[in-house]
């Protein structure tokens, strides 16, 4: 099993880790991030590395 260790002490099971470069991303990119469930992020991650993730596809809850 492969496991990551992080300069802040972190570590755990790295089976399915993604690293990506987010110098590029923008608001909507990390609002798409920050809403999503745990379990949809490293997916979401991937398709906004790839280019493949559009905001629309993002339902953000409605501020009163």
């Amino acid at each position: 099993m492969p496991t990551y260790f992080a300069m802040d002490g972190n570590y755990g099971d790295a089976e399915k880790i993604l690293v990506v470069d987010t110098s590029t991303w923008d608001d909507d990119d990390w609002a798409a991030i920050e809403y999503a469930k745990d379990d949809e992020r490293l997916e979401i991650a991937r398709q906004i590395d790839d280019g493949e993730y559009t905001s629309n596809q993002l339902e953000l809850p409605l501020e009163i």
